[in-house]
C-alpha cells in the first residue's frame, strides 16, 4: 500500500469486484461468506472515503446481481449451430480472451501469476487450446492491453460450463474470501485496472500434418517460475483486425490458403465478435505460428492491410488438448 496511490488502489478493488460480479464468479458465494467479503472491502475502502462504496456493497449483499441485458449477451452468446458450420468449415470454435493493461516492468510478475496458479483446464470438456499472449505489436497507438489470455472451446456450452463450474472459481481465487482480496492485490500491483473480456464465435482451418510438437504447459504448469525475467516465447501469433461487415467467406478461403500453402502454421480461425466491438474489431483472421521467422516467410504480409490493425503477440503457457 505504501507504494501506490491509495486512492487508485481504492478504485481498482471496486472496479474488480464489479467485474467479478458481471463474470459471475461471485454469484454462488453463500450469503454468510457475501457479507463477511463485504465487511472486508469496507474496512479496506472506507477510510479512503470512497464515494457510494457502502451503498454498493449494502445493495450487493442483499440481494442477487442481477446482469444486464448487454451482459448476459456478452458472456452468453447464442448457439452456433454445429450442422450447418460443419457443412462449410473444418471445424467451429468459441474464443474467450481477457485483455489486460499490464503495469510496466510488471510484465515478469504478471506471468508469474499465471504460471503458478491453479487450473484443470486441460480436463474439461470442449476445452481446445490454451495461450497468454505477450503483444509485440499493437494494431493502435492509443490500445494499452499489453497482455491477453486466449481460450479455445468448441461450443459456447463448453464455455458456459466452466464459467459457472468449480473450475472457474479455482482459477479465480475460488471461494475463500482472503485468497478473493489477495487476487485483486496481486491483480493491481502488476496491471492497471481490471481485465477486460472479448467473446468470439468462429471457424478453424488446420493442416493436414499435426504439429512435431505438443504443447503441454497452460496455467500453473511452472509452479517454479520467480518472475525475475519473462517466460520463453512458445508461438508467434497473429490477429489481422477488420471492421467492415461481410468478409467472413473471403477471410475462411484465406484461412484455408493458409493451411494449405504456409510452413509452421499451427491453426488459423477466422474469429466473428460475439459482443458489440469496443474496438472497432468485428471479425479478425487468427494465425498460430511456430515462430516469428515463420510467420514472416508467410505471404500474409502481401495481403491488404487490415482495417483495424494487427496485432502480433508471443505466446507462452500454452496448452493444447
Amino acid at each position: 500500500a505504501q507504494a501506490v496511490q491509495a486512492q487508485d488502489f481504492a478504485d481498482c478493488v471496486l472496479q474488480a469486484v464489479k467485474a467479478d460480479i458481471e463474470l459471475g464468479l461471485l454469484e454462488t458465494m453463500p450469503t454468510r461468506s457475501r457479507f463477511r467479503l463485504a465487511s472486508s472491502v469496507c474496512a479496506l475502502l472506507v477510510p479512503l472515503t470512497l464515494p457510494s462504496l457502502c451503498s454498493f456493497v449494502v445493495s450487493w449483499t442483499s440481494q442477487r446481481p442481477q446482469l444486464s441485458r448487454t451482459a448476459v449477451r456478452a458472456v452468453e452468446a447464442p448457439e452456433v449451430s454445429t450442422k450447418a458450420a460443419a457443412a462449410a468449415i473444418p471445424a467451429t470454435s468459441y474464443v474467450a480472451m481477457n485483455r489486460f493493461m499490464v503495469r510496466e516492468g510488471q510484465g515478469p510478475a504478471f506471468e508469474q501469476r499465471w504460471a503458478n496458479r491453479k487450473s484443470s483446464l486441460k480436463s474439461l470438456d470442449g476445452f481446445q487450446w490454451f495461450g497468454l499472449l505477450r503483444r509485440v505489436q499493437s494494431p493502435d497507438p492509443e490500445d494499452e492491453y499489453s497482455y491477453s489470455s486466449f481460450t479455445w472451446w468448441e461450443t459456447k456450452k463448453n464455455f458456459n460450463t466452466w464459467r459457472k463450474g468449480p473450475a472457474f472459481k479455482e482459477a479465480h481465487g475460488g471461494g475463500d474470501i482472503f485468497a478473493f482480496l489477495g487476487m485483486i492485490v496481486s491483480g493491481f500491483l502488476t496491471s492497471k485496472g481490471p481485465p477486460k473480456p472479448c467473446f468470439w464465435k468462429g471457424s478453424v482451418a488446420m493442416p493436414d500434418a499435426p504439429p512435431a510438437k505438443k504443447f503441454d504447459g497452460g496455467p500453473g504448469s511452472k509452479p517454479d517460475f520467480d518472475g525475475s525475467a519473462s517466460l520463453e516465447s512458445e508461438a508467434f501469433v497473429s490477429m489481422r483486425r477488420f471492421g467492415e461487415a461481410g468478409l467472413e467467406d473471403d477471410l475462411r478461403e484465406r484461412s484455408q490458403q493458409l493451411t494449405e500453402t504456409a510452413k509452421g502454421l499451427r491453426f488459423s480461425q477466422v474469429l466473428s465478435r460475439d459482443q458489440e466491438a469496443d474496438d472497432g474489431a468485428r471479425v479478425t483472421l487468427l494465425s498460430v505460428w511456430n515462430s516469428k521467422e515463420d510467420y514472416e516467410a508467410s505471404t500474409l504480409k502481401d495481403d491488404r492491410p487490415p482495417s483495424r490493425g494487427e496485432a502480433l503477440y508471443e505466446g507462452v503457457l500454452l496448452l493444447e488438448k
